[in-house]
């Protein structure tokens, strides 16, 4: 007995869309990791802080467990068990799949030079083309996929509601955990669940019958929120309906004819497993699963789930309108929504699923493609560079296909880089950046930052932007290139070499000879550096370092390029130092009444002058005027009688020699 799963359409707030401006604190948050929120503790423990436990797989009882505590926390989240019954998975070339093997190589060359990726796994048409394990992972280690788990719960719920054990989609909470009956809840209803759309708060990190207890946030069914106790909700009332209980149940009716095995699941204190986190998987297991959901519920001609139902936990009930990907690095605005546990995405013209996970687990799904995607990544309280789970697909993944269609055009603006002539003409360069970029001397060629192979890189290109040519290939994040005045250096800041510690990373200032490659560091110490601008001789370099961790400001240093020795110039809270064509002076960014203002010091008498209200302050080549970012525009600002001229819409602009400017300005 099929019961009626009647779906309603309920549209989100969409967001605005808006241009963020480009601050390097901004970025260094976001290499925190693209990940979905969950609700686990707070003092997970990583492999690289602790030894694995590496427990053989008891196939034969996968529902037993022994590793929750009191309150069925993890102990330790980031154990790893062996499956020694490795899923097996049909094999394709490459060629055979419709991929470049050249680009595909290129691909895995870019995800494994992160130091946290574990697996990347990709399947076409239900053969596996690439996998690749990173950083002493294997196939047969089974991790936390943390909050890819709610897609098992998910599955779950569809195959009860096909055998007849639970109601529809208007089941109340109420109805479902009769704990709830008296509690605000319990008017809330299993689609308002699933879709995430309950009107619960936060998860109160407890016993999560806490949550359900607690005064709503919001009316059931107005708002989306992301709150893991949903599915914790789901799987209690799950427990309490099927045979043999949630796991058991899903094992037997789902789990087991896909030859997939849970290694380890978290019990919570009601005895159940736990619906929304806590899961343990090999990447394999979770390609199977995507392969599940791209057949349509349907494994080896068997159909396990309802076609019904994977099409309506894939159907959009909350439309989010563009946003940054699943990384505030990102250059680019993603069309994304949500479904029910299932994650919505628009990418390069093509419908993307996505079931996640904190710390950058995730499946991903392309179903015009006949494509599935696995990334996993370690966790743990160390700085880690967490790759974005979407930019592997759109940047690495999509382009090494052959018979990839041509893109339409995103609805979504792109940051890119500008080129304004003298004479005040525009062209955007076809090289995918958003970042800060710098003219030569010369005004021949243009240093620039991007992430568009994975990682914060740099690189160079003519001012036309043909041929881009990759300057650092590392791992580490680098930020910031600027050329020295004579053309042979570039200065760039990176965490190369950074101590591990959170929430950031400690960025230090560095030397790179663009033909060699080779580079140097030239600082050293705690906090960042931020800003850095070269002296007009080439001999020193003014930077910022941040005295707090995190702070996008901080005291002005000087350092010397040959020796590496540097002084403090002036403490204060500073950014973005620029030093003037003459040498005289130092422009940087302070704040006024809370809003970025450009000022700047005058080295001979030490006196400080406020200048306007914005942010990226750069010289013109005749050192009278400073051009500085506000609301998105260029203003050019005179020295002397404060006269403001618009100049273009954009952020960050660096003047070349001749007058050019490049600019970043979403497109």
């Amino acid at each position: 007995m099929s019961p009626c799963w009647a779906v309603t359409v309920r549209p989100g707030p969409a967001c605005d869309g808006a241009w963020r401006r480009l601050a390097v604190w901004v970025l260094l948050v976001a290499m925190i990791g693209a990940c979905s929120s969950h609700s686990g503790p707070s003092d997970l423990t990583g492999p690289s802080g602790t030894q694995r436990s590496e427990r053989a797989h008891p196939a034969e009882m996968p529902c037993v467990n022994e590793r929750a505590d009191e309150r069925g926390a993890p102990v330790p989240a980031d154990d790893v068990y062996l499956d020694n019954e490795v899923l097996d998975w049909p094999r394709a070339e490459p060629g055979d799949a419709g991929f470049d093997d050249a680009r595909l190589e290129s691909a895995v060359h870019d995800v494994g030079l992160s130091s946290t990726v574990l697996s990347f796994l990709v399947a076409r048409d239900g053969r596996l083309v690439v996998e690749e394990y990173f950083n002493g992972a294997d196939k047969s280690h089974a991790h936390d996929i943390f909050s890819t788990t709610k897609l098992l719960t998910t599955l779950a719920v569809g195959a009860a509601a096909e055998d007849g054990l639970v109601g529809g989609f208007d089941t109340t909470l109420g109805e479902w955990v009769e704990e709830t009956a008296d509690s605000p809840a319990a008017a809330i209803t299993l689609q308002q669940l699933l879709s995430m759309r309950s009107g619960l708060g936060k998860d109160l990190n407890e016993p999560f019958s806490a949550t359900a207890l607690a005064p709503l946030e919001t009316e059931p069914g107005s708002t989306y929120s992301y709150v893991t106790d949903n599915a914790e909700l789901l799987a209690l009332g799950l427990d309490r309906r099927v045979p043999a209980g949630f796991c058991r149940y899903l094992h037997q009716r789902v789990l087991d004819p896909l030859g997939v095995s849970v290694d380890h699941w978290h019990e919570t204190p009601y005895g159940n497993v736990t619906g929304g986190s806590y899961a343990f998987l090999t990447p394999r297991e979770l390609a199977r699963l995507g392969q599940l959901l791209l057949d349509g519920g349907r494994s080896d001609g068997e159909r396990l789930v309802a076609p019904e139902w994977v099409g309506s936990i894939t159907e959009e009930l909350t439309a989010f309108g563009c946003q940054r990907g699943n990384a505030a690095r990102s250059t680019r605005s993603i069309s994304s929504g949500a479904g029910m546990n299932i994650a919505l995405y628009e990418i390069a013209g093509h419908e993307v699923w996505e079931s996640g996970g904190f710390g950058g687990q995730a499946i991903l799904v392309v179903p015009d493609l006949e494509l599935v995607v696995v990334i996993t990544q370690e966790v743990g309280p160390v700085f880690e560079r967490r790759l974005s789970i979407l930019d592997v697909l759109e940047f690495t993944v999509l382009p090494a296909l052959v018979d990839l269609p041509q893109a339409p055009t995103s609805p979504c603006p792109t940051s890119a880089l500008v080129v304004r002539s003298a004479d005040g003409t525009e062209r955007v360069l076809p090289i995918p950046s958003g970042g800060f970029a710098d003219w030569s001397p010369d005004s021949t060629r243009i240093a620039f930052g991007s992430d568009h192979n994975l990682n914060p890189e740099l690189y160079v290109t003519d001012d036309a932007g043909t041929e881009p040519r990759r300057l650092t290939d590392d791992g580490a994040s680098d930020l910031l290139p600027r050329w020295s005045p004579d053309g042979t250096r570039i200065t760039f800041v990176s965490d190369r070499g950074a101590t591990n510690r959170m929430p950031l990373p400690e960025l230090d200032l560095w030397l790179l000879d663009p033909e060699t490659g080779q580079v140097r560091p030239l600082t050293e110490g705690f906090g960042d550096v931020l800003g850095h601008s070269w002296s007009p001789d080439g001999d020193r370099i003014v930077f910022t370092r941040s005295r707090e961790e995190g702070s996008p400001a901080g005291d002005l240093w000087l350092v010397e390029v040959r020796t590496g020795e540097a002084e403090l110039l002036v403490e204060g809270d500073y950014a973005w130092p620029e030093w003037s064509p003459g040498g005289e002076s130092i422009a940087y960014v302070t704040t006024i009444d809370g809003e970025p203002f450009v000022g700047y010091l005058d080295l001979a008498s030490g006196d400080h002058t406020d200048l306007a209200p914005g942010d990226f302050p750069h010289w013109a080549p005749d050192g009278a005027s400073i051009l500085v970012t506000r609301n998105n525009s260029i203003l050019t600002v005179a020295l002397d009688d404060r006269d403001e001229q618009v100049t273009t819409e954009g952020c960050c602009a660096s003047v070349a020699a001749d007058g050019q400017l490049v600019l970043s300005r979403d497109s």
